[in-house]
């Protein structure tokens, strides 16, 4: 007979959960606007990343890798299109990235409870510093950085 028990520490469930709900909430915030924004004839971004944002809180929320890899889709998506948008202008840029990048620290830091087997503590805290080498090394190139 299968083992069912769920052996996984429930303060992993809890920071999963968290995390999971406040994705899941700020994506309904921006699904919400991104409709109306849509329907008066602006962006479709909002509406599109908070699809993406609701659909990865729900999956982390369940424990499931792909909640992760979902928002970071999203973030890098959420990336290409404030330079498409504002450019290379970093006091654009900084309120269309600065908080995804935060949260995508936040997911990156989360892998190792999602697939602790295959992500490591020491992986998932390079990729942190990565997010934060891109960051500081964009605003240091962008003209008026």
């Amino acid at each position: 007979m299968p083992d069912t028990v769920d052996r996984r520490p429930k303060n992993r469930s809890l920071i999963l959960l968290i995390l999971g709900a406040l994705l899941l909430l700020i994506g309904t915030v921006l699904l919400a606007g991104g409709v109306w924004l849509a329907v008066i004839g602006g962006s479709t971004y909002y509406f599109l990343a908070g699809l993406g944002l609701v659909a990865s809180g729900v999956l982390l929320m369940m424990g499931r890798a792909a909640g992760a890899w979902l928002y970071l889709v999203v973030f890098a998506l959420t990336v290409i299109w404030a330079l498409w948008e504002v450019g290379l202008n970093v006091w654009a840029l900084i309120p269309r990235v600065f908080g995804p990048a935060v949260l995508a620290i936040l997911v990156l830091l989360a892998l190792p409870l999602l697939k602790p087997g295959r992500w490591r503590w020491g992986a998932s805290f390079e990729a942190v510093a990565g997010v934060i080498a891109l960051l500081v090394v964009g605003v240091l190139v962008a003209p008026g950085g």
